[in-house]
């Protein structure tokens, strides 16, 4: 009789123990697939991130070079980019040096139906401002210093036309159209001389450069500039996929420091200038 008790009390336990062992069997699995559930989230979280700081790289890798500010005021563009893009090539071939924002001033004018003139502010050293005119029917945009606080060294120009800063002369200053011959003051049709044309080898045709001469001669007649000598800015063409742009200085300087900026459109083949 005791040995059927102690029997039955063995099965017991031994039933006992199988089930205590299958649950610590499930608890034990259900604790390790928890674990490596929670590792293997950490680690899709951790690739998620060096995707996503991957992609900001990407994206800020195709930013513009400069800071851009305001450019919501240029309405009149269907994308800013058009602008931000020629104008980072623009700046990249300029003197402009340790430029990092660029600000786009609220003063901008509607000159007719085909062209709007706006002005940039840089942060460079001298806080130069910069005239941009474009050209709604060529898409074109042309560029000029409009100021800055980089000195300014005097210049004696005897020949100004349309000039009060020069209308009082010294009584024993004798001024003749002799003191500068290089620009023909005497011809106001001389032809247009370029000092440095070889700099438009390669960048302008034989007939473009021929229709720019002319067009400049055109224009300046309008100015009332006699000034026939000039000579292409150095670093200052810029070609870009639909337009070529670059500025002439006089060999004889006006007092007031104004050359001529020019704009070629590639697509109607017309120039446009500025004098600033």
């Amino acid at each position: 009789m005791n040995d059927i008790k102690k029997r039955k009390i063995l099965d017991v336990l031994k039933i006992v123990i199988v089930v205590f062992l299958l649950i610590a069997g499930l608890l034990g699995s259900a604790i390790f697939f928890t674990i490596r559930n929670k590792q293997e989230e950490k680690s899709t979280g951790s690739n998620t991130e060096e995707v996503v700081e991957g992609l900001e790289e990407i994206e800020t890798d195709k930013q513009t070079k400069y800071e851009y500010i305001n450019l919501e005021a240029l309405y009149f563009l269907k994308e800013a980019s058009s602008f931000t893009d020629e104008f980072d090539t623009y700046l990249s071939h300029s003197d402009y040096e340790d430029v990092d924002t660029v600000t786009v001033l609220d003063d901008i004018t509607k000159m007719d139906d085909t062209a709007y003139d706006f002005k940039i502010q840089l942060d460079d050293s001298d806080e130069s401002i910069i005239e941009c005119i474009f050209d709604t029917n060529t898409r074109l945009f042309t560029y000029a210093l409009y100021s800055s606080n980089a000195p300014v060294e005097p210049v004696s120009d005897p020949f100004y036309i349309d000039g009060e800063e020069n209308s009082e002369v010294e009584s024993d200053q004798e001024l003749t159209t002799d003191a500068i011959d290089c620009n023909n003051p005497e011809d106001y049709d001389a032809p247009i001389s370029i000092t440095n044309e070889i700099a438009l080898d390669g960048v302008l045709s034989e007939s473009a450069l021929k229709s720019f001469k002319d067009g400049l001669l055109k224009f300046l007649v309008g100015q009332n500039e006699y000034r026939r000598v000039v000579s292409v800015k150095d670093n200052s063409i810029v070609v870009a996929a639909e337009s070529i742009s670059f500025q002439c200085t006089f060999d004889t300087a006006r007092l007031d420091n104004k050359n001529v900026t020019v704009g070629y459109s590639l697509s109607s083949e017309e120039f446009q200038f500025i004098l600033e």
